[in-house]
Order: C-alpha cells, then structure tokens, then sequence
C-alpha cells in the first residue's frame, strides 16, 4: 500500500487521537475530516435530539424487539423455511442502533446530520435478507432510480414544455421523522 501522509503526519494523527477531549469525525459533505471538542459534539447532538418536533423520548426497545424476532423466527424454522443456525443467528445480536454526528460544514450554525448506526444491532441480521428482497422487487419497479447515474440519465431525457420549469429541492434532515 502507498502512504497518503508522512510519518510525521501519522504521528501528530495518533497524539491528536489519543487526546479524550477531542473527537474525529468526517464532515456531512467533501470528504473532509473534521475534529471537534468533545463536549462541543455531545452538546449539537443532544441539541438536536431535543427537538420535540422530530423525536420522542421511548423506552428501551430491545426486549420486544427481541421476542418478535424470536417468535418470526421459530414460525420460519417450523416451516422449514430456515436452519436452526439460522434461526439462532437472526436472533443473535443484543445491541441497538447508535447516534453519531456529522457536521454541517456549509451551514453558518454547522449544525450535526444525525446518523443512525445499526451495523451489527439487532436488526443487522434480519435487514440483510429483507435487503436483497428488495434489491430483487426494485428490478420489477419501472420508476425506480437505482443510483445518481440512473437520476442523471433519467432527468437528461426529459423534454420540458416551454411553460415548465425544473427546480431543485435541498431537503433537511430528509426522514427524520419517520417511525
């Protein structure tokens, strides 16, 4: 592998790392990689979470989520739809998903882009397969945009009339509400 930074550079990156007041963390957008004081992190992120109007308080939710993954589970297996590896895998996982921020760095205010981590949660086994059934009903779905190059190619064949416009939309905090 190729080094990007000198090894200077990696050392001053350790000692930054090693400091607990501080955290590292990459920027909403560009690709930027932004470090932040501790405090000043937890407090956007609270800031945000507080907002009524999007988020509620709830209990912890793993114990049903548990029992419904435990009984959708034993329903598969006992119609032989699955192993009983994996029905134990898809109810291996304890861990709920995790909040992290990413700064706004063009906002004036940076405020964070909240991040929902459910890598290795315990929905993590029972979204992979539900993702690949998706994966396979989007190729059956005629107005589906696959990816940015699929929008771009899609948008470039529309014909607008002379008494049409084409806007764009900056959405904020796209899905935040949703259950």
């Amino acid at each position: 592998k190729r080094r990007n930074l000198t090894r200077d550079e990696e050392e001053m990156l350790k000692q930054i790392k090693s400091i607990e007041d501080v955290v590292i963390v990459s920027a909403d957008k560009g690709g930027r990689i932004v470090i932040l004081n501790k405090d000043d992190y937890t407090s956007k992120i609270e800031e945000k979470l507080q907002d009524q109007k999007i988020y509620t308080e709830m209990t912890d939710p793993t114990n049903n989520i548990k029992t419904a993954l435990s009984e959708f589970s034993q329903k598969l297996f006992q119609q032989k739809k699955i192993s009983q590896g994996q029905q134990k895998y898809l109810t291996s996982i304890d861990n709920i998903p995790s909040v992290r921020g990413q700064p706004k760095l063009l906002k004036i205010d940076q405020a964070m882009r909240l991040i929902t981590c459910s890598r290795d949660t315990i929905t993590s086994p029972i979204s992979q397969p539900a993702f690949s059934l998706i994966k396979e009903l989007r190729k059956s779905i005629k107005s589906n945009i696959v990816n940015t190059n699929s929008f771009v190619e899609t948008i470039s064949r529309i014909m607008l009339e002379p008494n049409e416009k084409f806007a764009s939309l900056d959405i904020s905090d796209m899905f935040n509400n949703v259950p």
